[in-house]
């Protein structure tokens, strides 16, 4: 498809880069999914997934706090506060919810093969990257040779004036040109692409890939919110019944799953250990 010689959508002669059901897929999630946004209030380390799950029935954002109950024990809660939604100020324990998202992870845990094809990837992307660094330094050293060079020959210039106005010209371009030499050489970066950075690197893809759960669990907020990001495009609906059911991974993790062939990677959730689905939707009445 091109508009501008107007040649409408049509089916290809070629072999596509992806299918075009994924294609499809990808182009109405770009135009329908809302933004995710995360205000500053929402985000807190005791809530990680506040700002990310939604009511189910209402379709409006959960929000999350501590309920005080008797002898002045704090309990966390999700809960939906929307006007004349079912669910209004019935609350979900944040064990409950969060037990909830792990078990989607785990079910999301690709399998060796995936992560030989993810490493595969990165090496060939950390190489071209540190090609690209080795250029622009090498183009920012010639640079920098370039303004020395313009420095000494203003520096030879200026001794044959007499004129102190112009002298004084003179020394404010090779202040600024000295300004300019600082800024690059600060700029030049040798340490980015390392082979340390790479092993370091590629331990967090394969947590990433192959332990998304156990990552999240023991992360800090921005790794949470960076694995919720990855593994999920659109925030999640949870009912307060059933939990999440069954949720919709990404574009990128399902083009990994399916990449290979028609058979999924994921892991058989038959070895995982059942999810606790809540019973019951309840404000804390200790």
């Amino acid at each position: 498809e091109y508009p501008k010689w107007e040649i409408s959508f049509r089916e290809g002669f070629h072999d596509g880069l992806i299918s075009l059901e994924t294609f499809e897929r990808i182009q109405k999630r770009r135009k329908s999914r809302e933004p995710k946004r995360y205000s500053k209030s929402g985000y807190n380390e005791d809530f990680p997934l506040r700002g990310h799950i939604k009511c189910t029935e209402c379709n409006h954002m959960l929000t999350a706090s501590f309920n005080t109950g008797r002898g002045g024990k704090r309990y966390p809660r999700y809960v939906c506060n929307q006007k004349n939604c079912k669910y209004q100020y019935k609350s979900i324990s944040k064990d409950d919810v969060e037990s909830n998202f792990l078990g989607l992870l785990q079910g999301a845990r690709l399998s060796v093969d995936v992560f030989n094809f993810t490493e595969a990837i990165l090496d060939e992307v950390w190489s071209e990257n540190k090609r690209q660094e080795v250029k622009r330094n090498r183009i920012k050293r010639q640079t920098i040779t370039n303004k020395q060079k313009e420095i000494d020959r203003i520096a030879e210039q200026s001794l044959k004036v007499t004129s102190d106005k112009m002298l004084s010209v003179y020394e404010k371009k090779i202040e600024s040109l000295g300004n300019e030499i600082q800024c690059v050489e600060e700029s030049i970066n040798e340490h980015n692409f390392t082979e340390n950075n790479y092993g370091t690197t590629l331990k967090q893809v394969r947590s990433i890939v192959q332990s998304p759960a156990t990552l999240w669990k023991n992360g800090d907020l921005t790794t949470r919110r960076a694995i919720q990001e990855l593994y999920f495009d659109d925030n999640l609906r949870i009912d307060q019944k059933n939990g999440f059911g069954t949720a919709e991974y990404s574009v990128l993790i399902d083009g990994l799953v399916s990449s290979d062939d028609e058979e999924t990677h994921l892991v058989d959730t038959l070895g995982i250990e059942p999810r606790t689905y809540w019973l019951r939707a309840s404000c804390s009445t200790d």
